[in-house]
């Protein structure tokens, strides 16, 4: 790498200089050398590394002043060792992993050379690709920026040639304008630098090598984990997936506890899921009966113990196929199955097979080497999985708001506590006393949500990237976010492509330490529950808190690149309208309790990037609607023979996201398609969400509305059968009002000869294409008849017959 580049000269230069300690002026500094550097880059091949020679130097004076061999330096060290170097746009902190690195000279010589394989980890395919996506940054983020320019330029003469001192709030107006396009252009720089941050920092991303794995189960004692799962409306059919999934893993020492509440499963549903729950328990039960009889003949010499081995083995085999059957043959077809059976099931199968062979390879050759008692210990430990079922309404002393992170909390106190019940002579129901420490002592916690399919790995992994001391600084490992392709509906493959398109993004939050939970799946440390009410939240977006907890407890939190967990998206429009309100009904809170850690000092020292980045993820949900509605509106109201010119940079922006979710996603194109088309709902709920959040800033939000998981063959007959309203009057009076506006506009434009303004044909096309695909006109139709005369009736009829019957009772 070359040292003596002019994007360092132009940074060693006048960072001396008074005027270039202003942190703009520093900026617009590193954004020009930022620039050079790239173009130097494609002209002579060369990737700048500012700053890199005299990191390599005091770090080899440290090696050499304390005569060691092998030394690990965190990124803290490395930053005090590098000096000013965290203020250059290319230093060596955009790929180094955040748990630093181990530095071990070779055959006694430390050379440059080796510093930088060490470095960059000897991966120049990582850093070639950053440049080359950096040059798309550059090309994306510069059209905008320049279409942006002339736009404000035109725009500028056009009202001083006629409206200036005539038409002030078209003025307002244009200034909004520009705030808006200046938060996307924003956005986009925002999201194409935290890409590449992930995409530089990738090979870095990883959790365990399977060498780590195996020498880790292999030792008899392993760290208790506890396995969480909140239960919120979910089929038995359902339960019972997740159920096998724990009982399949590699990692034995955990405990699964299922928590119920009624307030959140209903009465009725909560009924079946302790039958599924129990007969699932029972099975266990029996097999490991089993199991351990086959066990206790375990004697005589090797042949004779591999044949027992074998034969506890081959009946382990039998009822996982079994299980595995019983489940194909079940009417529910849930999206990630074929993910189960081939992750899950055929995974496990096989690694049974493999120690099966291995067990017939000692018992044909006794010298083979193979451990039998390792064996026997896995064979012995596969049933004995501990599992409980709470249920938290059952004892008057707990907390019963109808909300998950109160199901969670309520839970929290009893953990690795003794405790037993006791019956409540007030009232007649049971209490719950702790009444001693326990004496299996978990240290990590597993937060898993009830739709959530795991592999075998997924705990022994997390557990073992927790467990390295160079990941202590880590209080929270997780999978990013993964749905199935081939979901059942479009409208669950639209909204999967908006999962995915935020995948390279969750992996380049690591890169600066911005990472938040994304709630579905988590492993924590749990000396983190120390922290008073770590699960209790104020708003139904609990991820969000919990993210805050963790930064405040002095811990990061670390997104694995490994898609070792998958979930499935929202079928219907009905259950997306719930999740995305449920997503953005609290930013406007967190956002509160964000600057009120600012000014406490929990982010004292930290990075700007990582501050904006903070911030901006908090709020845009709730920013991005408001922005985007604002611009058709302003655009519309403008009426100016530049419109065109004004909606490029708008253009811009949507193209950059499908070209993003059309590279990087493996969707096919018509669902990319429906993702666009998607955008207009998701609007609509985004901006329903920043209403909830407004009128929830005083208050504490009681109430959690979970996402209803319907499979296909029950979606798909409500739907067709019009027996489900799958829009609402919020979504019907945006469609009817946009689609008359749109339609005056254009024939206004037609008659002012304005014929290449292209905006209100383009939405056009977003809001019927979104009606006509996503929702259907029978739908539709069905929507207005019983949202606008329906319900109203229904509500009518019901206050009448209400007030009659109280008439009719004697008094």
């Amino acid at each position: 790498m070359d040292e003596n580049s002019i994007g360092k000269f132009i940074q060693g230069f006048f960072y001396g200089l008074p005027v270039f300690r202003l942190p703009l002026v520093r900026t617009l500094c590193n954004w020009l050398s930022d620039f050079l550097n790239l173009l130097g880059f494609f002209i002579t091949g060369n990737r700048s590394f500012t700053g890199g020679k005299r990191l390599f130097s005091r770090i080899h004076k440290l090696l050499r002043k304390n005569d060691v061999q092998k030394v690990y330096l965190s990124r803290s060290e490395i930053g005090a060792l590098g000096g000013k170097y965290k203020r250059l746009r290319l230093p060596a902190r955009m790929f180094l992993p955040r748990m630093g690195i181990v530095v071990e000279p070779e055959n006694g010589q430390f050379t440059y050379n080796q510093f930088k394989l060490i470095l960059c980890k000897g991966l120049s395919e990582s850093v070639d690709r950053y440049f080359k996506k950096k040059a798309f940054s550059f090309f994306s983020i510069g059209l905008y920026a320049l279409v942006l320019f002339f736009s404000v330029k035109f725009t500028g003469e056009a009202y001083n040639a006629y409206y200036l001192g005539t038409r002030f709030n078209m003025f307002l107006l244009d200034i909004l304008w520009i705030c808006t396009n200046l938060f996307f252009f924003f956005q986009l720089y925002l999201y194409n630098k935290i890409v590449l941050w992930g995409e530089a920092q990738k090979p870095y991303l990883t959790e365990a090598a399977g060498p780590e794995v195996k020498d880790f189960l292999s030792l008899k004692d392993t760290p208790d984990v506890l396995v969480l799962i909140p239960v919120c409306r979910e089929e038995p059919l359902l339960i019972k997936r997740i159920l096998f999934c724990h009982l399949l893993q590699y990692y034995r020492s955990i405990k699964v506890v299922m928590l119920l509440d009624r307030n959140v499963t209903g009465n009725e549903n909560e009924v079946y899921l302790k039958v599924a729950f129990n007969e699932f328990k029972d099975d266990v039960r029996e097999q490991r009966g089993v199991i351990e009889g086959l066990l206790d003949q375990y004697s005589g010499d090797s042949e004779d113990r591999a044949a027992f081995l074998l034969q506890a083995i081959e009946r382990i085999i039998q009822w996982i196929n079994k299980k595995e059957a019983e489940l194909k043959a079940d009417e529910a077809d849930y999206p990630f199955d074929s993910f189960l059976y081939e992750s899950v099931f055929d995974e496990i199968t096989g690694y049974w097979k493999e120690l099966s062979g291995k067990l017939e390879k000692a018992s044909a050759d006794w010298e083979s080497g193979t451990d039998m008692e390792e064996i026997r210990r896995r064979v012995k430990n596969f049933f004995s999985i501990s599992m409980e079922l709470f249920a938290r309404h059952d004892y008057k002393n707990l907390n019963h708001e109808l909300t998950k992170s109160a199901n969670l909390e309520s839970y929290r106190w009893l953990i690795n506590k003794k405790f037993i019940e006791e019956p409540d002579c007030q009232t007649g129901g049971k209490l719950i006393k702790v009444i001693g420490d326990s004496p299996v002592r978990f240290v990590y916690i597993a937060v898993l949500d009830a739709d959530v399919i795991v592999k075998p790995d997924y705990l022994v992994k997390k557990v073992l990237f927790l467990e390295k001391p160079e990941n202590s600084i880590y209080g929270l490992i997780q999978s990013p976010y993964i749905v199935p392709e081939a979901e059942s509906t479009r409208i669950a493959r639209a909204a999967g492509v908006h999962n995915d398109w935020f995948y390279p993004y969750s992996l380049g939050l690591n890169s600066c330490g911005s990472v938040f939970w994304l709630g579905y799946n988590g492993l924590f440390r749990a000396e983190l529950l120390n922290i008073p009410g770590f699960f209790a939240a104020q708003t139904a977006v609990e991820d969000m808190e919990i993210t805050l907890k963790i930064k405040q407890g002095g811990y990061d939190l670390f997104t694995s690149l490994e898609n070792n967990c998958m979930t499935f998206s929202p079928s219907t429009l009905r259950s997306l309208e719930i999740q995305r309100k449920r997503w953005s009904s609290g930013s406007l809170k967190i956002f509160r309790i964000f600057l009120k850690d600012m000014f406490n000092g929990v982010y004292r020292g930290k990075d700007r990037t990582e501050i904006q980045i903070r911030i901006l993820y908090i709020l845009n949900l709730n920013l991005l609607p408001v922005f985007s509605t604002l611009l058709y509106f302003i655009v519309l109201s403008a009426s100016q023979k530049l419109g065109l010119i004004m909606v490029v940079p708008w253009f811009v922006f949507m193209a950059q996201l499908f070209a993003n979710e059309r590279v990087r996603n493996r969707y096919k194109k018509r669902s990319v398609f429906d993702s666009q088309l998607l955008y207009f709902f998701m609007n609509s709920y985004h901006l329903r969400g920043l209403l909830r959040s407004v009128f929830n800033f005083f208050i504490r939000e009681r109430k959690f509305r979970s996402t209803p998981k319907e499979f296909y063959e029950h979606a798909k007959v409500k739907t067709n059968s019009g027996k489900i309203r799958q829009i609402k009057i919020f979504e019907i009076f945006q469609i009817i009002l946009l689609n008359s506006f749109f339609i005056i506009v254009i024939i206004r434009n037609i008659l002012s000869g304005q014929y290449w303004e292209v905006f209100p044909f383009y939405y056009l096309a977003i809001i019927n294409g979104s009606l006509l695909r996503l929702v259907g006109l029978r739908q539709f139709f069905y929507s207005i008849w019983q949202g606008f005369i329906g319900r109203p009736l229904c509500l009518l009829a019901k206050t009448v017959f209400k007030r009659k019957f109280k008439k009719e009772i004697p008094e």
